[in-house]
Order: C-alpha cells, then sequence, then structure tokens
C-alpha cells in the first residue's frame, strides 16, 4: 500500500505490506528519517520493489521484508 505523502506523518513510512488477514506484515525502510515514497513497482523478479521518494531518493526494496537493498541519491 503506497499512501499519499501529502500531509504524511515524516516519522513514519507511507509504504507498506498488507496481509491476506488485513494486517501490516511490514513498513518500508526509508533512506532518510524525512523521505516519504511517492511512486513504487513491483520488479520483473518478482522479490524486490523500485521506489522513490520526495528527498530524490531511488530505492531498492526487498519485498519480502519492506528492507533498503540499496538506494541513491537523484540529482
Amino acid at each position: 500500500m503506497l499512501e499519499s505523502p501529502k500531509g504524511f506523518p515524516f516519522n513514519e513510512s507511507n509504504l507498506y505490506f498488507i496481509s491476506l488477514d488485513g494486517k501490516i506484515k511490514w513498513k518500508a525502510e526509508k533512506p532518510d528519517a524525512s523521505s516519504l515514497y511517492t511512486r513504487v513497482k513491483l520488479n520483473e523478479d518478482g522479490e524486490t520493489l523500485s521506489a522513490y521518494t520526495l528527498g530524490d531518493h531511488s530505492c531498492e526494496l526487498d519485498l519480502s521484508t519492506g528492507k533498503l537493498i540499496s538506494y541513491t541519491s537523484i540529482q
């Protein structure tokens, strides 16, 4: 689930995974505390997500945990 970053609290992640029973399985790790996600897509490998933040980061996340695999700053 990707919630709109507009007005979302900076201390929380606006990208999270909800299991079939309706419980939050994970909240995506952020590259820094003030970043919020703006776009996300499932990669072809079916195991990772590509995401972008308002803080100008391009991120790769583990689909099963929400942990950052890597990120880079976009200038």
